[in-house]
């Protein structure tokens, strides 16, 4: 009804159309669409109602509780709601502001287009651009039968599209789905350009390890789209990879991801043997790989090894990729691929760019990268490859402090080696993770942070499932 009146009201009058605010509460008997700009009137206890009143560029919030029903998911397969009108108007769902909000459906007898590998998504978005979802708990179980997800959200052919703020976890697939045989079991999957991913805490995409050792799932995120950001991210305890960018048939059309001000850690929990915190990798066709991702100001820690620049054949993946000022520690890179033996950053790839990263406690920098440029970088004085003008250090000569949950983890000493190390790269960014600025002229920190006296680290805001630094 109001969509039809809205659509009389443009026609009539030729001007724009206020977007409506919608509430869904756990608590509301009423299944009406009320305009909650006018009145504070929850539409109903299940999301896919609230879903229901959308108009493009409106926003449903979502106010405190668990949704446990199998209608409490952000799935188009269920209800085809519209996204907005341009990337600055989208459509919004996410919590009340202030509300704990978590959505974790029983996954028990859907029937849902939002279906791939023999499952279900949580939030499922197929061919609907301009949509923001945030600041939502968004939950499996690899415990409970009955939300044992195989995935938690899906992109599929949307472009515009934001999550943001939530924690995203605990996916275990336990039936055998897939054409193979084998059940995918990853927290998200992204098909859609200039997506972004951003504040979000990722963790516990479970492997099966009764499904091939489990090598085929397990993953924080499946991803690979023209144009995806992944940005202050933390990406955790994966069974196997923490990111999979994995370029399809369609590879040239996946360029340009963005990874910056992300930690990844401790990913590898089923695979403890060839586990990696982000991998480029290619397989179909075996030469067909996207190029130009942009890696910077991460922080990496306690994964076997870090970043894998390559395909599964020795034709070579990673192309074009530039890996530079991250910060990476214990991550010892003897896994099983022997072209890259050892290595916590594996260069298998084609004219990549490694600068001004710190890798200690590690392999450093190995692979047979082609037209490959490595080069002031840090690394333990035992490490092969490390690149031109590279130094060695140790992690006490580096660091203030190598404590997790102390708030200058990994912030540099006054007398670190990798202080003025790096070569200036402000055509590509200027500041480092903690927003400080990086000079314009002259040469560059190495690693995620620039020096900053201990006095000058703020102790930041933690909220209730996010790392903060």
């Amino acid at each position: 009804m109001r969509k039809t009146f809205l659509l009389l009201w443009f026609m009539l009058t030729g001007l724009p159309i206020q977007a409506a605010t919608y509430y869904v509460s756990v608590n509301a008997n009423s299944q009406n669409c009320v305009n909650a700009q006018n009145i504070l009137t929850p539409v109903g206890p299940i999301v896919t109602r609230g879903l229901n009143c959308l108009s493009a560029g409106d926003t449903l919030r979502i106010m405190s509780g668990t949704y446990t029903t199998g209608n409490d998911r952000i799935d188009s397969g269920l209800v085809n709601f519209p996204g907005g009108n341009n990337p600055g108007s989208p459509t919004i769902i996410e919590s009340n502001p202030g509300d704990t909000v978590t959505l974790t459906p029983t996954a028990a007898g859907i029937s849902s287009t939002a279906f791939n590998s023999g499952g279900w998504y949580i939030v499922y978005l197929r061919n609907q651009n301009n949509v923001t979802v945030r600041n939502l708990h968004l939950l499996g179980s690899t415990t409970d039968s009955t939300r044992q997800y195989p995935h938690i959200f899906g992109v599929e052919a949307s472009n515009n599209v934001t999550l943001s703020g939530n924690e995203i976890a605990y996916v275990q697939h336990t039936v055998n789905g897939s054409p193979g045989g084998c059940p995918d079991s990853w927290l998200g999957s992204w098909d859609g350009s200039n997506g972004l991913l951003q504040n979000n805490s990722m963790h516990d995409a479970r492997s099966d390890l009764n499904c091939n050792s489990g090598n085929n799932d397990g993953y924080d995120c499946y991803c690979h789209a023209s144009g995806l950001t992944f940005d202050g991210n933390e990406i955790y305890n994966a069974g196997n990879w923490g990111v999979h960018w994995n370029d399809g048939t369609n590879a040239t059309n996946e360029n340009n991801g963005v990874f910056k001000n992300n930690i990844f850690h401790d990913n590898g929990k089923d695979q403890p043997t060839g586990s990696a915190d982000l991998v480029f990798a290619n397989n179909s066709p075996p030469n067909n790989s996207s190029s130009g991702h942009l890696v910077y100001n991460n922080l990496f820690y306690n994964t076997l090894y870090a970043l894998d620049l390559r395909s599964y054949t020795t034709t070579g993946s990673g192309t074009n990729i530039t890996v530079a000022n991250n910060t990476i520690i214990n991550e010892p890179g003897a896994f099983t691929f022997a072209l890259c033996q050892p290595a916590t950053i594996c260069d298998y790839g084609n004219f990549n760019k490694i600068y001004n990263n710190i890798v200690l406690n590690g392999s450093g920098i190995n692979g047979g990268g082609t037209n490959s440029t490595r080069m002031n970088n840090i690394c333990d004085s035992t490490a092969p490859a490390c690149g031109t003008n590279s130094s060695p250090s140790t992690a006490a000569v580096e660091f203030q402090s190598t404590t997790p949950s102390a708030p200058n983890y990994l912030f540099l000493n006054s007398g670190a080696v990798s202080r003025g190390k790096g070569v200036n790269l402000s055509t590509l960014f200027t500041v480092d993770k903690a927003n400080n600025p990086r000079v314009a002229v002259g040469a560059w920190d190495d690693g995620a942070y620039v020096f900053v006296s201990t006095s000058s680290i703020p102790v930041l805001a933690m909220n209730s499932f996010r790392r903060s630094r």
